[in-house]
C-alpha cells in the first residue's frame, strides 16, 4: 500500500528498474496490478514475480547485485507504507 498520489511514480520506478533486473537474474515480472483502492487516500498494488528458485531471489536482494535497479527499488520502497511478501512454489499444470 502507498499514498494514492504516489501510485504512478511507483509504476514508473518499477518499469525502469525491471529493464536491468530481469536481464541480470533468472526472474520474470509476471505483472504489477493495481487493486481497488482500500481508502480514498491509499492505493494497493500486487506484484507477481517468478524467480528460478529461492537462491535467485536471495541473490537479487543487494545493491551490489544490480546497482542500476537498486536505487529505483529503494525509492519505491520509500513510497511504500505497508507490504507483505509471499513465497510459493510454481504449480505444474
Amino acid at each position: 500500500e502507498l499514498a494514492r498520489e504516489d501510485a504512478a511514480r511507483f509504476v514508473e520506478l518499477s518499469e525502469s528498474a525491471w529493464a536491468t533486473f530481469e536481464a541480470r537474474f533468472d526472474a520474470r515480472i509476471d505483472g504489477l496490478f493495481r487493486a481497488p483502492d482500500p481508502t480514498p487516500t491509499l492505493a494497493r498494488m500486487l506484484l507477481v514475480t517468478r524467480y528460478a528458485d529461492l537462491a535467485t531471489w536471495e541473490a537479487s536482494r543487494s545493491a551490489e547485485a544490480d546497482p542500476e535497479s537498486w536505487s529505483r527499488f529503494v525509492e519505491r520502497r520509500d513510497l511504500t507504507r505497508w507490504t507483505r511478501a509471499c513465497s510459493a512454489p510454481r504449480l505444474a499444470l
